[in-house]
């Protein structure tokens, strides 16, 4: 079980001092992940204020299916949705803040809403949020024996 894993164990069992360091953690790639679904910084505030929400109401009830961070994000995607939903009902209050063109925000923007929602939203996961596969794979195989290098057409894995 990682320190994650164990810092949520700790604090579905009550521990605050546990769930403010799971939150100090955790709150940047949920806010990140909230950023890029919704392209709004006051949105993605209040979506990942109200994951961490229900994130600390259900915490007693998570079963460890997969990483803490997964479950996070699974919880803020149904955030976001829910947020947009309410937002599409009513008309907006504010004009939306003006584009970040010195910074490149808008092309890369306009190429992800160019892709299909999954693989843009892989795509954040991946490369914005930070979910590293291979990193949790080197991870576990340092508990083991040293990892095998095996050659495979064209390179080596």
């Amino acid at each position: 079980m990682g320190d994650v894993e164990q810092l949520a164990a700790r604090a579905a069992r009550g521990d605050r001092d546990a769930l403010g360091e799971l939150v100090r953690q955790l709150q940047a790639p949920v806010w990140r992940f909230a950023y890029h679904l919704t392209r709004d910084r006051d949105l993605a505030d209040e979506a990942a204020q109200e994951t961490w929400v229900r994130a600390v109401r259900s915490l007693p009830r998570f079963r460890g299916d997969s990483s803490v961070l997964t479950w996070l994000l699974a919880i803020a995607r149904h955030v976001v949705a829910g947020l947009i939903r309410e937002r599409c009902r009513k008309p907006p209050e504010t004009p939306p803040p003006p584009a970040w063109t010195s910074t490149g925000l808008v092309e890369v923007e306009t190429e992800l809403d160019r892709l299909p929602p999954q693989l843009a939203e892989a795509l954040v996961l991946t490369q914005v949020v930070g979910l590293r596969a291979r990193a949790a794979l080197m991870e576990s195989l340092s508990d083991g024996p040293p990892p095998r290098v095996v050659a495979l057409p064209g390179g080596v894995l």
